[in-house]
């Protein structure tokens, strides 16, 4: 596995309910079903975990599918996924998630929820 570009995304678009910080594991589960739709190309249940503002932002499941699969591969199809540190942003309860690509890149995205 080669380490080539680490990269810190900050999406504010997977959680439809509001997080407290000590929900670390129902926050875990969340990110892990809607990246499990993802997968199966199951655009309703991923759109479903898609906070209210980004589901007012792209409307309908095939459009934000199609935002996740051109906009962040690396989480459309990952090679590897692992949970990391769960912190308190200035926004709420954020989530580590570290990402392998197809190329064997590394990409640290922080869900807010």
């Amino acid at each position: 596995m080669r380490i080539a570009l680490a990269a810190v995304l900050a999406l504010a678009m997977f959680a439809a309910a509001p997080a407290k910080a000590g929900d670390a594991e129902d926050i875990q589960a969340v990110i892990a079903d809607q990246l499990a739709a993802f997968q199966r190309e199951d655009l309703d249940a991923a759109f479903a975990h898609a906070s209210p503002m980004i589901q007012g932002k792209f409307g309908n499941p095939f459009t934000f599918g199609a935002m996740v699969a051109r906009g962040y591969p690396m989480i459309w199809r990952p090679e590897r996924v692992e949970m990391g540190a769960m912190t308190t942003g200035p926004r709420g309860p954020q989530q580590t998630v570290l990402f392998e690509d197809a190329e064997g890149v590394l990409w640290e995205v922080d869900y807010m929820m």
